[in-house]
């Protein structure tokens, strides 16, 4: 349910968080991000790099409101499958995304300084901030925004392990709704969202992820599924993803 936009804005009561982390650890997923919209209203945004658990947030957050922009910066190094499920999501959920690229083309970046993500960490750092950082810091300061609802988990790697719900980044206060949700929940989300309208070819990558997760937990899964070209098998995939990890009606987002 779309949610009217909220009177007042205001920012968080204290320097640390300490008092709202407090707050957002009791909340669930889908008030965590009614909480950010309460507070900053249009001033929120989320970000979506259109990986396969971009589904989850983009779902999430349309369900508090239809007016929270969704940033996308395109790096100009994605593959073709990753804009046809970009493409996918926004039909089904149901936005429209805003776009953010690096000032300078990949090819002419290759011209001026190579392949960046060969030259060791300077280089990477030198293509991140080039295709990242900066055209995220624009989309930010374009769309004035004041708070950035972001889908990173802590079960994703360990340096992410004692990250709080929500922390400054510069001026704007940036908050992970699902945080706390392993690989289990966040994969028991996603088939219903995108099982059935997702492009042939993209299901590749999603194939990866899935047979990833189903062997973290020791679920046996043929190393390539027949039939690779056809939505039945990737359909069969998919159904064996949620019949491992519990049906759904034992879920709700939390």
């Amino acid at each position: 349910m779309v949610t009217p936009y909220p009177p007042t804005k205001v920012k968080a009561n204290n320097e640390d968080l300490t008092v709202e982390n407090a707050e957002l650890e009791k909340l669930s997923a889908l008030d965590r991000i009614a909480w950010a919209w309460d507070r900053f209203g249009e001033g929120l945004i989320v970000s979506t790099s259109f990986g396969l658990q971009s589904a989850v947030i983009l779902h999430l957050v349309r369900q508090v409101s239809d007016r929270i922009p969704v940033v996308f910066v395109d790096t100009g190094y994605l593959f073709t499958e990753t804009y046809e499920y970009a493409k996918t999501l926004s039909e089904k959920i149901g936005f429209s995304e805003k776009t953010y690229s690096a000032s300078m083309s990949p090819a002419y970046q290759e011209a001026l300084y190579g392949k960046l993500w060969e030259k060791g960490k300077e280089g990477m750092l030198k293509y991140n901030f080039i295709n990242k950082k900066e055209p995220m810091e624009r989309a930010l300061s374009e769309l004035k925004a004041t708070a950035w609802l972001a889908g990173l988990r802590r079960s994703q790697s360990e340096d992410r392990q004692d990250r709080s719900f929500a922390e400054w980044q510069g001026e704007i206060l940036k908050v992970y709704p699902i945080l706390d949700w392993d690989d289990r929940k966040t994969y028991q989300y996603i088939p219903n969202l995108i099982c059935p309208t997702i492009p042939s070819r993209a299901w590749a990558m999603i194939r990866w992820a899935i047979t990833t997760v189903l062997r973290r937990f020791l679920i046996p899964v043929p190393r390539r599924i027949p039939g690779t070209g056809g939505m039945a098998a990737n359909a069969v995939c998919m159904w064996s993803c949620r019949k491992a990890m519990t049906s759904q009606s034992d879920f709700s987002p939390a």
